[in-house]
């Protein structure tokens, strides 16, 4: 009993540690991929003496969760946490992509988006997860459509990311500027240690400027919702007086009237 006992206590930290894999994935993705771009696209700028090394992020994590996998205790399964087949393709993590600079005046925008990372997880494990009420590691919903990075004219990455507001509904009917889809800027969380931008220092030439290097975006990428929105606490780039369109309400529950 002991021994069951102490089985099933290594297979919990094992997830914990499987959560703290996931989201050091998660940023050293960031910290990977950005470095591709910058050389590919900045190559004045990146260190030239040392080689970029593939980050075998996936194949990490594959590895932790087969040995985990192998660790699992005897446990009963409920019927409906199993699913039909023995491997399954699932996402545990995410991985970050960084597409192709655009210059603007003064500064570059980034464009970035999360991916899930796609995984082979047996029922077996599917199962426990499920059990240990960690779900949310295979099925987390995504916030992080693409979005862009601010950096600076010397290339140096900034702490200000930029968000449409995809909430808005376009009224065709309406001539510009009125009929413009506002972008925001915010604080974002990677990257404490990089500079500080100073949005409240742009004037409306710059603004106008990230408009419009993000603009095209909305035509290459029609699903407005591949983006990710600005969040409550944004501040509006371009138009200045812009204000974030609030989250629709959701409707009254049945038999309720108001």
């Amino acid at each position: 009993m002991n021994r069951n006992r102490d089985i099933e206590s290594a297979a919990a930290w094992d997830l914990v540690r499987l959560r703290q894999q996931v989201r050091e994935v998660r940023e050293a993705s960031f910290r990977h991929a950005w470095e591709v771009m910058a050389r590919e696209h900045w190559p004045e700028e990146a260190p030239r003496q040392y080689p970029i090394e593939v980050f075998p992020w996936r194949e990490q994590l594959q590895r932790s969760i087969d040995e985990m996998e192998a660790r699992l205790p005897d446990f009963k399964r409920d019927e409906e946490v199993v699913l039909d087949g023995d491997q399954f393709d699932r996402y545990i993590g995410s991985e970050f992509e960084i597409l192709a600079q655009m210059e603007i005046l003064r500064g570059f925008v980034v464009p970035v988006r999360e991916v899930p990372i796609f995984l082979k997880v047996t029922a077996r494990m599917l199962a426990f997860i499920e059990i240990a009420g960690e779900k949310d590691l295979l099925d987390r919903h995504f916030e992080q459509g693409i979005h862009y990075h601010y950096a600076l004219a010397n290339r140096k990455r900034t702490t200000t990311m930029i968000c449409w507001d995809t909430r808005l509904i376009s009224d065709p009917s309406k001539k510009r500027p009125w009929n413009i889809r506002p972008i925001f800027h915010e604080m974002h969380g990677l990257g404490a240690k990089q500079k500080h931008a100073r949005p409240d220092l742009w004037g409306d030439a710059k603004r106008q400027s990230i408009w419009k290097g993000c603009e095209p975006d909305l035509k290459r990428w029609p699903d407005i919702m591949a983006f990710r929105c600005a969040s409550n606490k944004a501040l509006p780039v371009w138009l200045t007086n812009s204000v974030l369109t609030p989250k629709a309400l959701p409707p009254p529950p049945a038999g309720k009237h108001w």
